[in-house]
C-alpha cells in the first residue's frame, strides 16, 4: 500500500468517526427533547383550573391567628383566701390533755419536726381529716371540721369536750391546741403531647414530613388553693409552647365511666346502646340485658362535650368561654395539652411533595407560604427538568405563575382556588390566607410550559451534546 492510499483510508475513517459523533450528538438532542416532552409537556400542557382568587369572599383573606392575644393568666388560677379552711387530706396536730389520759395532763405538747413527709413544724398528735371531713378523736369520735378555720375547729372541740366530760360552763375552757402539720394536696395527671425543637416537621428531602413527638405525662401534687390549671401548667413546663395547641383540655375524674363487656370482649360506655339496641346495664361488671331509660353516651374522646376546653389565646372582644369553677382541679382530674399535628399545609406540583407547619400565632398568605417552602427547600426533585421555579424568583428562565389551592369544604369535597402569582404581587385580592390542611400545587400555564420546555431543550440538549462529543474525542 502506498502512502497516498493510506492517507485516503485515514481520512475516510476520520469522516466516519465525525459522522458517528454527529449522530450521537443528534441522538443526545433527541433524548433531551424526549425528556422534556415526557417530564413537562404531557402534564404541564393540561394544568388544573380553579375559582379565581379575586372573586372569593373577604373571609378568605381575613386573619384568624394574628389578632389573638394571650389570655390573662389570673383567669386560670384562684385567689388564696385570707384564712386557711380545713378539708379532707389536711393533717392536724391536736393537743388536748382531756383526750389523751391523765399521763398527758402535765406533759408539754408533742412537737413534730419537719421531715421528708413535708410536715410543717407544729404541736400535737397528728390526725388527718378523713373523706367525711371529720377528725376522729379519742372519746369524741368524728368531729366535723370541713370548711372551718383552725380557731372555729378548736371552738367546736372545746364544746364537745365540755359536753363529753360534763365540764361546767363557769370553769375555764379545757386546753385544746390545734396546728396544721401538713396541708392537703390534690393529685392531678398532666399529659403534654407537644413537639419541641426535635419534634418539628422535618422538611428536608431526606426526612420529608417526619415527626419526632415526645409526649410526657406526670402526676402532680398541687397544694390547697393552688389546685388549678395555672399551677398545673406551671409545674409541668408552663403554657403550651409554639408547637402546642392553643387550648388546654380538662377531663374530670369519673366524667365518663366504662362498664359492661361487649360482644368482642371490649367495654362500652355506661348508658351506651348494645348491638341489639338495648341499653347496657352493669350487674357484677357485665352487661345484663335491658336497662330503663336508654341514653347515648358522650363520645369517649378529648373532643367530647364532657371535657372542658380552656383557651390560652383570645381574639379581641372574645369571651373566655369558661367559668371560674372550670379551672379548679379536683383529685384525679386530667389536664391534656395536645400537639398541632393537623396544623400543616401540603405542597405538590413544581413545589415537590412535602408538608409544612403553619405558624401558631400569625397568618400566612400564598406569597409568604411560597417563600417558606422555597426557602426551606431550595432544590426540590432530582433534576431541574422535573421541577421549576415560580415567577416570584424573578429568574431569567421561564417561571410558573399558576398556584392551585385545594381547600376542604365542610362536606368533605375540595374547593379549587386559582391564584395568579404575577397579579398577587400587586393585587391583595389574590393573596389568599393559607388554612390548615390546604394543598398547594404550583404549575405552569400552557404558554409558560412551552417556553420552559423550549429553554430546557436547548440548555440540556447542548450540555448533553457537548458532553457526548468530549467523551468520544477522548
Amino acid at each position: 500500500m502506498t502512502a497516498r492510499s493510506a492517507l485516503r483510508i485515514g481520512r475516510g475513517a476520520a469522516r466516519l468517526a465525525s459522522a458517528g459523533r454527529r449522530g450521537l450528538s443528534a441522538a443526545a438532542w433527541i433524548l433531551g427533547l424526549a425528556t422534556v416532552v415526557a417530564a413537562t409537556g404531557c402534564q404541564a400542557l393540561h394544568p388544573l383550573d380553579g375559582v379565581p382568587a379575586e372573586t372569593l369572599a373577604d373571609s378568605f383573606r381575613t386573619p384568624v391567628r394574628s389578632p389573638r392575644r394571650p389570655i390573662d393568666p389570673s383567669l386560670l388560677g384562684q385567689p388564696r383566701p385570707s384564712v386557711y379552711r380545713l378539708d379532707t387530706g389536711d393533717v392536724i396536730g391536736v393537743f388536748a390533755p382531756a383526750l389523751y389520759g391523765d399521763g398527758g395532763l402535765g406533759s408539754p405538747p408533742v412537737v413534730v419536726a419537719e421531715t421528708t413527709l413535708n410536715l410543717i413544724p407544729g404541736q400535737g398528735f397528728p390526725h388527718q381529716v378523713g373523706r367525711d371531713g371529720a377528725l376522729h378523736l379519742p372519746f369524741l369520735g368524728p368531729v366535723l371540721v370541713r370548711g372551718l378555720t383552725l380557731e372555729e375547729a378548736r371552738g367546736r372541740i372545746v364544746d364537745l369536750i365540755r359536753t363529753q366530760f360534763e365540764i361546767d360552763r363557769a370553769k375555764e375552757d379545757p386546753i385544746v391546741l390545734l396546728s396544721v402539720l401538713k396541708e392537703r394536696t390534690i393529685s392531678v395527671v398532666v399529659f403534654r403531647n407537644e413537639t419541641g425543637p426535635d419534634g418539628a416537621v422535618d422538611n428536608s428531602v431526606a426526612g420529608q414530613g417526619e415527626r419526632f413527638d415526645a409526649p410526657t405525662g406526670e402526676v402532680v401534687e398541687l397544694p390547697a388553693y393552688q389546685n388549678d390549671v395555672l399551677h398545673a401548667l406551671a409545674a409541668t413546663g408552663g403554657t403550651p409552647s409554639l408547637e402546642g395547641d392553643v387550648c388546654v383540655t380538662v377531663a374530670r375524674a369519673g366524667g365518663l365511666r366504662l362498664t359492661g363487656c361487649g360482644p368482642a370482649g371490649g367495654c362500652r360506655p355506661a348508658g351506651s346502646l348494645a348491638a341489639d339496641g338495648l341499653a347496657v346495664g352493669p350487674i357484677g361488671g357485665h352487661s345484663a340485658g335491658p336497662a330503663p331509660g336508654p341514653t347515648l353516651a358522650a363520645p369517649p374522646t378529648v373532643d367530647g362535650p364532657h371535657v372542658i376546653k380552656i383557651p390560652m389565646q383570645l381574639l379581641p372582644g372574645q369571651a373566655p368561654g369558661f367559668c371560674h369553677s372550670d379551672v379548679i382541679l379536683k383529685d384525679g382530674d386530667a389536664v391534656y395539652v395536645d400537639s398541632r399535628t393537623k396544623d400543616v399545609f401540603y405542597t405538590g406540583g413544581l413545589l415537590g411533595p412535602g408538608s409544612f407547619r403553619l405558624p401558631r400565632d400569625e397568618d400566612l398568605d400564598v406569597l409568604e407560604a411560597l417563600a417558606v417552602v422555597q426557602g426551606q427547600r431550595p432544590s426540590v426533585g432530582t433534576t431541574r427538568a422535573l421541577t421549576g421555579n415560580s415567577v416570584l424568583s424573578r429568574d431569567v428562565t421561564a417561571g410558573a405563575s399558576s398556584l392551585i389551592i385545594l381547600r376542604e369544604r365542610p362536606d368533605g369535597t375540595r374547593l379549587r382556588i386559582e391564584v395568579d402569582l404575577r397579579d398577587a404581587v400587586v393585587d391583595p385580592r389574590q393573596r389568599i390566607l393559607i388554612r390548615p390542611q390546604d394543598y398547594l400545587i404550583l404549575q405552569y400555564r400552557k404558554g409558560e410550559a412551552v417556553l420552559a420546555g423550549f429553554e430546557r431543550f436547548f440548555i440540556e440538549g447542548i450540555v448533553q451534546g457537548v458532553s457526548t462529543g468530549l467523551f468520544f474525542n477522548n
